[in-house]
């Protein structure tokens, strides 16, 4: 498997513009306001589903918006 590697930034507003569980580890380091980019053509199912499954078990919530450079993963909650 790939191993995702993800730069977390701080200070990224929302915009409104058009696996396994250790792969995605990241999210479980990510404080609410941060967020991290996806590249451009990266499969995001795993990714996608992982956020999820930490809504669900955790109460964590995260957004997701498509940028020209990717998608951008915020954590919300």
């Amino acid at each position: 498997m790939e191993q995702l590697v993800a730069k977390i930034e701080n200070g990224m507003p929302v915009e409104n513009v058009g696996k396994h569980w250790m792969k995605y580890g990241v999210l479980d380091t990510m404080q609410v306001g941060e967020s991290f980019l996806v590249p451009a053509g990266t499969n995001l199912g795993g990714l996608l589903a992982s956020c999820q499954y930490r809504r669900k078990v955790y109460g964590r919530k995260y957004a997701k918006r498509t940028t020209p450079q990717g998608v951008r993963i915020w954590r919300v909650s």
